[in-house]
Parts: structure tokens; sequence; C-alpha cells
């Protein structure tokens, strides 16, 4: 589950001074709620100066607050000169400062009141480790860029870089219709991700009665708002632990119990359950084993086994987690075979979790050599 997704309390409420107006709506947002949630972890002395029109993504945010007295100047598109877009302020900021946010820079004046311009990549680290990805800062201003381009930027932006092949390939854009017209309703992400647990549920009780077809339709339906609520919650800055829990719990106890209430129902159905006996066993053991090479890795590593390498980083686009899985099963079942659906599932978790065994004790010879495990995504040479 990619997620995140939650409502927040987002507090303590900042010191924020916007320049200027502006009534678009950024993901439901309008610029004063944006901008307050945006800068909610803000706990200094100071204020913060920020123009209405400007948009940030949350890490150039975050890197704003930590360099005192910084300003950030912007060149918004190629010839369009640099434009003073918001200042961490460490005392409260004067209004001569306060006149030059959202208008081109005059960099003399500003570095004559104490500040220091900062560019976009001074403020930002390259590698994110939450998403695993490598990423560009973003800040945008709505006098140069149309709205529908700032709410793709944010939304790619909120997206997991390494993940499995139906999460990339196939949930991208519908979700992100989806994930509009939740936050233009102001649906909460919580509200989504509870959806999701009676999908979850639901399909649940239909794989335990031997009816795939309903069954794996709302397994699909969960996963699907799985992708929803962690870009929603993103997009709208309504991240909180407490959804992160929420949302990572059901990912984390759901699909064996899928895969429990799916032999369950092929019980009346096969004559002979030996096989399936052994796949469920299979799959039941293998997905906590994997679970548990992920957690060796982390310790050891300090980041995730799939993004280790590049091999690892692919081979977790069909690695035997829940969405891989669910296609061979539907497949199996479009095929009136079920049963062999789940016989695949029980082999292909076998061969997964070798697979990130063999990783793991590579790791470990790599740190018996004394030497240090880095990330592909997080290494400059990389890119």
């Amino acid at each position: 589950m990619d997620a995140t997704a939650t409502d927040s309390t987002l507090s303590p409420e900042p010191r924020l001074r916007i320049a200027g107006e502006c009534p678009i709506r950024i993901w439901g947002l309008d610029a004063e709620a944006r901008h307050r949630r945006l800068f909610s972890g803000w706990n200094g002395a100071g204020e913060i100066l920020v123009a209405a029109d400007w948009v940030f993504d949350a890490a150039l945010a975050k890197g704003l607050m930590a360099e005192p007295r910084a300003a950030l100047l912007i060149e918004p598109e190629p010839g369009a000169g640099e434009y003073l877009a918001a200042v961490h302020a460490a005392d409260e900021a004067d209004d001569a400062v306060a006149g030059m946010i959202g208008r081109p820079a005059d960099k003399a004046a500003l570095q004559a009141t104490g500040y220091k311009p900062v560019s976009l990549d001074e403020l930002t680290a390259v590698y994110d480790p939450v998403l695993r990805k490598r990423r560009t800062p973003f800040a945008r201003s709505l006098h140069f860029t149309p709205v529908d381009q700032i709410e793709r930027r944010l939304y790619d932006g909120a997206y997991k870089g390494v993940t499995d092949l139906v999460t990339k390939y196939a949930w991208p854009r519908p979700a992100r219709w989806v994930t509009h017209w939740c936050a233009n309703r102001k649906i909460a992400p919580n509200t989504v991700t509870t959806v999701g647990l009676v999908l979850t549920i639901a399909a649940f009780f239909l794989f335990w009665e031997g009816l795939y077809a309903a069954g794996l339709a709302c397994a699909w339906g969960m996963t699907f708002l799985d992708t929803v609520d962690g870009k929603l919650a993103r997009v709208t800055l309504t991240s909180s632990k407490w959804g992160d829990r929420f949302d990572h719990g059901i990912d984390l106890i759901s699909p064996p119990f899928w895969y429990w209430a799916w032999w369950v129902g092929l019980q009346d159905a096969v004559a002979d359950t030996t096989l399936m006996d052994w796949a469920l066993g299979a799959t039941l053991i293998g997905y906590v084993l994997g679970r548990a090479i992920e957690g060796l890795f982390k310790v050891i590593g300090r980041f995730h086994i799939h993004i280790w390498k590049r091999i690892d980083s692919w081979f977790r686009l069909i690695t035997t987690r829940r969405n891989p899985n669910l296609i061979i099963l539907t497949l199996c079942a479009l095929a009136l075979r079920p049963d062999i659906g789940l016989v695949i599932v029980g082999i292909w978790t076998a061969v997964s979790v070798a697979f990130h065994l063999a990783r793991l004790l590579m790791a470990l010879a790599v740190r018996a050599q004394g030497k240090t495990l880095t990330s592909w995504l997080a290494d400059d040479q990389s890119a």
C-alpha cells in the first residue's frame, strides 16, 4: 500500500504572512489553507513570508523551514528572471522584505536586509527515501503555469517511484481523476481508506463462499482506493502517523486472509485438495518469511530491500505482493480454474522468497566486508 493516508491535526499554526491574493484552488485548497498546511511544522520564533500565487511541494517547504533567514529565489520559466517566492524570517520580517515577495528579485536589496538568497536545489535533497525515488524540487507560480499542470506535477510527486506494476502503470490516471473528485468535495483520506476496508472484508467473505468474480471486483476496488487515499493525503497535505498505521495495517493483514478464504471457497469444488493445501501453506509461510526478510534487510541497510540495486526495484514490479498475486488469481478465475490460481501463487511466492533471501545474504556478505549498503536511487552516479 502506498500510502500515508488520513486527516491530520495541523498544529501549531505557523506565523505566516501571505503576500497578495489568489482565488485559484489547487487540489481543493485555497492559497491560505494550502500554505498553512504546507508550513504547519514550523515552530520557530519568526514568521514565514510567502506569495499567494506560488505553489510548493512539501519537501521544499521543509527545506525552507530549516534555513534561518533564507530567501527562496526561483526562475518560474526559462527567461522569466528570478522571483522571490518565500522567506523564512528568523525574526519578524520587515515590510520592505514582505514587499519583495512574488516580484522579480533584487538580490542586492535582499542581501542588504540580512537574508541569504537560496535556490531550489540548495533546499532539498535529490533522493526521497519515503517515496523511493529521485525527484526535482517543485515550485511554480500560477501566473506562469496552468492549474492542471501544477496539480498534475503535485500528484506525480506524491507517487512512489518503486512499487508493483499495477500501481505504477494501471492506476495513475484513473486514480488522479478520483483523487481530484474527492479533493474538491472535501472527502477525507480516512474515509477513502475506510471504504477500502469495507471492500477488503467483503472480498474475504465472497472468496470464502467461492464467489470469485464478485470477490475479485471488491479486491481490485480496494487496491484502487489504496492508491487514491495515499495520493489524496499527500496532495491535500493531510497525512498523519495514525493514517499511515491505518492504511498499512490493512495492507499487511488482508492478503493472507484473502488466500485462506480463497482456499476455503475451493473445498467443495475440488475433489483432491492436497496440492491446494501445499499451495496455501507455501503462500502463507512465504508471506511471513518475505516480510521478515524485508525487515531484516531494513535493519542492516537502513533502507528497503526493493531499492538496493536496480534489479531489486525491477523485481518489485512483479514480486509476490497483493497486486501481482491478484493478477494471477484473476486470470485463472477467468479461465474457470481458481484452484490453479492458488497453486501458481504458491509457486510464485516460493520463487520470490528465494530471490529476496539471496539478496539478503548478499547484503550480509557486503556488510561482513566492512562496506556500507547504499541504494542505487541515492547514488548520484545512478541518475
